[in-house]
Protein backbone atom coordinates (compact mmCIF):
# COMPACT_ATOMS: atom_id res chain seq x y z
CA UNK A 1 0.00 0.00 0.00
CA UNK A 2 1.83 2.95 -1.08
CA UNK A 3 5.36 3.74 -0.71
CA UNK A 4 8.04 2.56 1.70
CA UNK A 5 10.44 4.92 3.26
CA UNK A 6 13.18 2.22 3.55
CA UNK A 7 13.55 3.46 6.96
CA UNK A 8 15.16 0.26 8.10
CA UNK A 9 12.52 -0.23 11.24
CA UNK A 10 9.94 -2.27 9.23
CA UNK A 11 6.67 -3.15 11.43
CA UNK A 12 4.92 -4.32 8.26
CA UNK A 13 4.23 -7.52 9.66
CA UNK A 14 2.60 -6.15 12.56
CA UNK A 15 0.61 -3.70 10.95
CA UNK A 16 -1.03 -5.33 7.95
CA UNK A 17 0.94 -4.65 5.61
CA UNK A 18 0.51 -1.05 5.66
CA UNK A 19 3.54 1.32 7.13
CA UNK A 20 2.50 3.90 10.08
CA UNK A 21 5.11 6.07 9.63
CA UNK A 22 4.26 6.34 5.92
CA UNK A 23 0.32 6.67 6.25
CA UNK A 24 -0.13 8.01 9.31
CA UNK A 25 -0.20 12.19 8.94
CA UNK A 26 1.23 12.06 12.65
CA UNK A 27 4.10 9.21 12.28
CA UNK A 28 2.27 7.29 14.98
CA UNK A 29 4.17 3.83 15.47
CA UNK A 30 2.09 3.16 18.41
CA UNK A 31 -1.55 3.46 17.87
CA UNK A 32 -4.21 6.25 17.05
CA UNK A 33 -3.81 9.10 18.45
CA UNK A 34 -7.74 9.59 19.17
CA UNK A 35 -8.33 12.61 17.27
CA UNK A 36 -10.19 10.59 14.29
CA UNK A 37 -13.51 11.88 12.81
CA UNK A 38 -15.95 10.03 10.60
CA UNK A 39 -12.83 7.49 10.06
CA UNK A 40 -11.08 10.48 8.75
CA UNK A 41 -7.69 11.96 9.90
CA UNK A 42 -8.05 15.11 11.36
CA UNK A 43 -4.68 16.48 9.92
CA UNK A 44 -6.00 15.40 6.35
CA UNK A 45 -9.87 15.21 6.34
CA UNK A 46 -9.61 13.51 2.96
CA UNK A 47 -7.14 11.02 4.36
CA UNK A 48 -8.49 7.77 5.89
CA UNK A 49 -6.64 7.39 9.84
CA UNK A 50 -4.28 4.99 9.63
CA UNK A 51 -4.58 2.88 12.20
CA UNK A 52 -8.40 2.72 11.58
CA UNK A 53 -6.99 1.28 8.46
CA UNK A 54 -4.69 -0.85 9.79
CA UNK A 55 -7.38 -2.62 12.77
CA UNK A 56 -9.86 -3.30 9.77
CA UNK A 57 -7.16 -5.29 8.03
CA UNK A 58 -5.74 -7.17 11.04
CA UNK A 59 -9.02 -7.75 12.02
CA UNK A 60 -10.05 -9.09 8.61
CA UNK A 61 -6.93 -11.39 8.29
CA UNK A 62 -7.47 -12.50 12.00
CA UNK A 63 -4.30 -11.11 12.78
CA UNK A 64 -5.13 -8.32 15.44
CA UNK A 65 -2.60 -7.70 18.01
CA UNK A 66 -3.72 -5.06 20.87
CA UNK A 67 -0.51 -4.86 22.08
CA UNK A 68 1.66 -3.41 20.04
CA UNK A 69 5.18 -2.10 21.35
CA UNK A 70 7.65 -1.32 18.55
CA UNK A 71 11.00 -0.82 20.02
CA UNK A 72 12.20 2.56 20.98
CA UNK A 73 13.62 4.17 17.98
CA UNK A 74 14.21 7.99 16.87
CA UNK A 75 11.59 8.55 14.22
CA UNK A 76 11.82 12.09 14.45
CA UNK A 77 13.67 12.35 10.91
CA UNK A 78 11.54 9.94 9.58
CA UNK A 79 8.08 11.62 10.35
CA UNK A 80 9.91 14.51 8.91
CA UNK A 81 9.97 13.71 5.85
CA UNK A 82 6.11 11.79 5.90
CA UNK A 83 4.68 15.26 7.04
CA UNK A 84 6.31 17.12 4.28
CA UNK A 85 4.05 15.02 2.18
CA UNK A 86 0.39 15.26 3.50
CA UNK A 87 -1.59 17.96 2.12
Amino acid sequence: MGKCLKCKTCLLLKTGGICPIMHCAKGLVNGPCGGAQNECCEIGFHKKCAWLEIFQRCSKSGKLVLSFDPAIKDYSNIVKQNNRNVS
